[in-house]
């Protein structure tokens, strides 16, 4: 993870790398969800319930659903019509290209 991301997000983390809460500011806030988004395959097709099994893996506050609709409305994940597939937004910001959107987004 670059240096920057992990600056920006380490007040939202656990010693596990687990985020804590949900960043109220728009810029924390997709970070946060940048680095969630990057624990999932982009060539896979998850079903909501493997969805929610990786968000409660990766954060401590129980609260899956939440995150999981951040996730949907902010583009980093599409689902089907019915709501019960998901697969990783080929037009997400990966963290690779973090730098640059930071970089304009100061």
């Amino acid at each position: 993870m670059n240096i920057e991301v992990e600056a920006i997000i380490a007040p939202f983390l656990d010693k596990d790398k687990k985020v804590t809460k949900i960043p109220r500011k728009r810029k924390k806030l997709i970070c946060v969800l940048m680095y969630l988004s990057d624990k999932f395959d982009p060539h896979i097709e998850y079903k909501e319930s493997e969805v929610n099994e990786i968000l409660n893996n990766w954060h401590t506050f129980n609260d899956y659903a939440t995150l999981r609709r951040l996730l949907y409305d902010m583009g980093f994940l599409n689902r089907d019509k019915s709501g019960s597939v998901y697969k990783l937004s080929e037009e997400a910001l990966s963290l690779n290209d973090f730098d640059l959107w930071i970089k304009g987004n100061h």
